[in-house]
């Protein structure tokens, strides 16, 4: 593992020489990590990530970062007949003996390994040799921005932090995207599947499960997990000094404190 982390405080405006006070703090990290050795083998297989449907999703490997996401990729939907039969004529499918409009299809990467073990190219069968990395949980960068302003017995504080470029399973949408009408799920899904009179659908036809084939998942769980948050706004204000002495008190403050006010992403799960 390796990379940095910078930090940058600045005082734009002093309180001291100014009835207005503005204090800013930027940070930034950039780490990257690699193994190098697994005693001995190249691939460690990560549990199921949920108990009923077995599902695998991600892998420890040789070269790759630390949890890298494992399956197929999918390359969008089959949206005729005529794309449909060309497709099968080109790439067997993991079941069944064709490929049907409404279909995700999935891409043909490797054929089965050479004698060393070494990947072959596409041999236009989908089985388990054209499982790969999909996608990466580990994000390029993390940053945070925290804002001071201050006015005589007056200050706002605000903070927003930023992560970018990582990559998260949404495991819900197994659920919430089943092709099955007999299944609760939700009502874009069923109202804009792939029909022949709905052919630029936003999802597959009825009775096909995107996401999943067989054990393994298809790069269309993944979503970007990239996100700027406005994680706190703080309000608060000093209680005048000749009011506090009434009280033995000194430097008292009352505040109002907002937290995870505003999320922007496009990630659509929890």
């Amino acid at each position: 593992n390796n990379g940095y982390e910078l930090g940058l405080t600045l005082t734009l405006l002093d309180s001291r020489q100014h009835s207005l006070g503005w204090t800013t703090t930027l940070n930034y990290s950039h780490n990257k990590n690699q193994v190098l050795d697994l005693g001995g083998v190249q691939t460690i297989i990560a549990a199921s990530v949920n108990s009923d449907l077995k599902l695998g999703g991600s892998l420890i490997q040789v070269g790759q970062p630390l949890g890298v996401f494992y399956g197929y990729k999918a390359g969008g939907l089959l949206r005729d007949s005529a794309s449909a039969a060309a497709y099968t004529a080109a790439v067997k499918p993991l079941t069944g003996s064709k490929w049907n409009p409404g279909d995700v299809k999935l891409l043909d990467i490797a054929g089965k390994p050479d004698a060393q073990g070494n990947p072959t190219p596409p041999d236009g069968i989908i089985d388990a040799n054209d499982r790969t990395i999909i996608g990466d949980p580990n994000p390029k960068f993390n940053a945070g921005w925290l804002n001071t302003l201050s006015f005589g017995r007056f200050r706002v504080s605000s903070q927003m932090d930023a992560v970018y470029g990582n990559k998260i399973l949404n495991l819900n949408n197994v659920r919430l995207e089943q092709g099955s009408a007999g299944t609760n799920i939700i009502a874009e899904r069923y109202l804009d599947a792939w029909t022949p009179t709905n052919t630029g659908a936003q999802y597959p036809r009825v009775n096909f499960t995107p996401g999943t084939t067989g054990s393994d998942i298809t790069s269309d769980l993944l979503e970007d997990g990239s996100f700027l948050r406005l994680r706190s706004v703080t309000f608060d204000f000093t209680l005048p000094s000749r009011l506090l002495a009434r009280y033995s008190l000194s430097n008292t403050r009352l505040f109002v404190t907002g937290a995870n006010l505003l999320t922007w992403t496009h990630y659509s799960g929890f």
